[in-house]
């Protein structure tokens, strides 16, 4: 029985498209515009053997598996395959992978399988069968030589396309009439016979069936499948149709449209660290997609809707959109993770090499630092907390608005472990560089002001280049040392991409473990909560120190940065991704010095302000003259929390002063 026409199964290509179309290629038409060119010898690359001996026609016996496509009958397990797609934006469907397909696609080039059914049966591979009899009227033995033939059968076994199969078999029959023949009345015998031709230096040869069948490996049931598919007049054989009757059940579009209303209509949060151009969205940690399954039919039912079942509408939430829940987590190193993943680890080897060297001198060169700290030797940390929203609970109404972004900087020292926290709201800042400089300014002056002799810091920190690693925090160092008399030098250390765990997580996990304790019993309605839960937060030692920020305590640094930060003093192009370190003392304040490794001694120069210009003290000026804006749906948002009597009526002025 002919594997190719007898399929156990085919793909159902709504599968991956549940708006599949069937295309025209080899589908037949009345019309002869639809008409494709017969696929001929060329297509399948058949080319002409020599003729060998009578000897070496003769061997077809002795050789043991010399036509088999795979003589190694094996579980589709076995078989390695490639994906032919990159990794994709979320779990989406290849088909082409499935155990089925792989299976399907197998058979269709005659290679070994096992069968999909319970007895998992393993199909030997097809091979090339032996010649007619010598009786054969037509000799066709004589005209074919055995590697002229098994070029005919790789070639068409290759193609690995049924249509492309089909088609090569139709073009190489011809129909005729017989000149003698019997009619019986009623008789459902055809009244035609066909002609069987092989390619054989572009040309076609006359065989009969029997020599057709075995060199092609097919059975006659092959034959009489391709007869019937026949369009007619046309000669052209239908696509294998199978799963594309277009009958397949349709997602109503409006209950699509319903879902995705919902979807839309849970609040996205700001995630700590976002690309410019990321296209993803996030929604809180705490939520599921069955969560919002379970709040979508609650609300479908209590308005007398239909609803979608649990996996259509996980379907749409992977499928059609691009969200995240978001969950606090370390950062993953790339490079790291990349040397891991590489089969060929020589090609990543000099860079990973560096990479962990720079890791290990960091860590040491903090460890140094953390020996030699003194009254006029200080060492902190500095980071972001990730964005707290506010406000914030356990009910479901809060999952659909959108919240007030509230957010912490914290300054760690390093041998006290005392942190100073500096806490504000998206209505009164944003979280560039101005508001984090604006920051370490405060505490610079604070030290200076507390300090009873001249004093060196040492900041770490990560590699964020929109709010610490550029020319503007570097312009703020500047002021500072000119302004404040105590302070001497000012020296900023990066930790290593991937690798900035530091002691102010600590603090960070503190508040963050103390926040989910209080959301168990009561939701959090105002940023004024979070202040008093940071307070808290450390149970032994020194308690956090907090200072609660207004628009009015942030300053434009940015234009402090007037003069080179571009260009060393030896004129070479100054590249800040490359910078590991950089510094800043009141003996050069004209100048700056960096390293960009922690493997060098010697700092590299900068002249920030050329000799011609004048040494003009520039002043920073207050970065907001009022509040900032909140949007007027995140705010209209909460107001009907507070007409709902969801967030009590006493927190109503306060966002109706946002």
């Amino acid at each position: 029985m002919n594997s190719l026409s007898n399929a156990d199964f085919s793909s159902d290509d709504n599968v991956k498209d549940p708006n599949f179309q069937p295309n025209n290629h080899i589908i037949s038409s009345d019309s002869e515009d639809d008409v494709q060119p017969v696929v001929n010898a060329a297509q399948f690359n058949i080319s002409s053997q020599p003729r060998p001996s009578c000897v070496e026609s003769q061997s077809y016996n002795t050789l043991s598996h010399p036509s088999s496509i795979n003589s190694q009958p094996s579980s589709i397990d076995s078989q390695p395959y490639v994906e032919a797609h990159p990794l994709s934006r979320k779990r989406k469907a290849y088909p082409e992978s499935w155990k089925r397909n792989r299976t399907k696609a197998l058979r269709n080039c005659g290679k070994a399988y096992t069968t999909m059914s319970k007895s998992k049966k393993v199909i030997p591979a097809k091979e090339m069968g032996p010649v007619c009899s010598d009786s054969c009227k037509l000799k066709c033995s004589d005209k074919f030589s055995f590697e002229e033939r098994l070029t005919v059968f790789n070639n068409y076994w290759q193609s690995g396309d049924l249509n492309l199969q089909r088609q090569f078999i139709y073009n190489n029959m011809i129909k005729i009439e017989p000149k003698y023949r019997y009619i019986r009345v009623e008789s459902t015998r055809q009244n035609f016979n066909h002609a069987y031709n092989l390619p054989q230096n572009n040309k076609r040869i006359r065989v009969c069936k029997v020599f057709f069948m075995n060199t092609l490996a097919i059975s006659d049931k092959t034959i009489r499948t391709v007869v019937k598919r026949n369009s007619g007049p046309t000669g052209i054989q239908m696509q294998d149709n199978r799963g594309k009757h277009g009958k397949q059940l349709r997602l109503d579009a409006a209950l699509k449209a319903g879902a995705k209303m919902h979807i839309n209509s849970v609040a996205r949060i700001e995630s700590h660290y976002c690309r410019a151009r990321s296209k993803r969205e996030y929604i809180e940690g705490n939520l599921s997609i069955a969560a919002l399954h379970r709040d979508y039919v609650d609300k479908c039912k209590a308005e007398g809707q239909n609803y979608l079942s649990y996996k259509l509408y996980y379907n749409i939430f992977v499928n059609d959109f691009n969200i995240s829940f978001w969950h606090p987590k370390k950062d993953q190193c790339e490079d790291c993770t990349a040397f891991a993943n590489a089969e060929d680890k020589t090609l990543f080897q000099e860079k990973y090499d560096l990479h962990q060297k720079e890791k290990s001198l960091v860590r040491a060169e903090k460890e140094n630092d953390k020996k030699n700290i003194s009254d006029n030797f200080l060492v902190c940390v500095y980071d972001l907390q990730s964005v707290m929203p506010c406000p914030r609970g356990e009910v479901s109404s809060f999952f659909y608005i959108s919240k007030l972004n509230v957010l912490n900087f914290t300054i760690t020292e390093l041998g006290t472990n005392n942190t100073k926290c500096f806490v504000w709201h998206e209505g009164a800042g944003a979280r560039g560089v101005n508001e984090i400089g604006s920051c370490v300014l405060m505490y610079l002056k604070n030290l200076n002001e507390k300090a009873s002799c001249d004093f060196d810091i040492v900041f770490y920190s990560d590699n964020c280049c929109g709010q610490q690693k550029n020319k503007f925090m570097l312009a703020m160092y500047q002021y500072a040392i000119n302004e404040l008399p105590k302070l001497r030098s000012i020296t900023h250390k990066f930790l290593i991409k991937g690798h900035t765990q530091n002691e102010g997580d600590a603090a960070h996990s503190l508040i963050q473990r103390n926040i989910s304790s209080a959301l168990k019993s009561s939701p959090i309605y105002v940023p004024d909560q979070y202040i008093t839960l940071i307070k808290t937060a450390k149970k032994k030692g020194t308690p956090f120190v907090v200072h609660e920020l207004t628009h009015d305590s942030f300053f434009d640094l940015k234009s402090l940065a007037d003069g080179n930060y571009t260009t060393t003093e030896d004129g070479q192009k100054l590249k800040w991704a490359d910078i590991k370190v950089i510094k800043v003392h009141r003996d050069y304040k004209k100048k700056f010095f960096f390293k960009t490794s922690y493997d060098t001694e010697e700092f590299t120069a900068v002249a920030t302000l050329s000799k011609k210009k004048t040494n003009t003290i520039l002043v920073p000026k207050k970065l907001y003259k009022h509040k900032l804006n909140v949007s007027e749906t995140k705010k209209q948002g909460i107001l009907k929390l507070i007409e709902k009597n969801i967030i009590p009526k006493y927190y109503q002025s306060f966002y109706e002063n946002l």
